[in-house]
């Protein structure tokens, strides 16, 4: 028997995508970079970093997806990202419930999306 753990929601998916993009434009790197570099191996290793045996190379580290993270593994990443963000960048991340920073966010990212991919 294995047990089943509740997948992320679709709401955290949207925040987290929405933190990661007005961080990234904020601090003038690629969403896709924060995600990684930041969000998954800086903030979040023991989340998110596995050992993984390869025939060849022996035993690697490898990224686990977060869409493999279940709600609870989730909302432990984002608030260590956010407390993290604040504390070393100087780069406020709204609460989810926050939704008028969130609105402010979003009206932003959507201003600069021309000059941000």
């Amino acid at each position: 028997l294995t047990e089943k753990k509740q997948r992320r929601s679709i709401s955290q998916n949207s925040y987290l995508h929405l933190i990661l993009s007005y961080f990234a434009l904020e601090y003038g790197e690629s969403p896709e970079y924060v995600k990684r570099q930041y969000f998954k191996i800086l903030c979040n290793a023991d989340l998110f970093i596995r050992d993984k045996v390869d025939n060849f190379r022996g035993t690697i580290k490898v990224l686990r997806s977060s869409a493999d993270l279940d709600t609870a593994e989730m909302s432990l990443a984002i608030e260590r990202f956010r407390n993290w963000a604040s504390k070393e960048a100087g780069i406020y991340l709204p609460d989810a419930n926050e939704h008028l920073m969130i609105q402010q966010m979003e009206m932003e990212l959507s201003r600069n999306k021309k000059y941000h991919v």
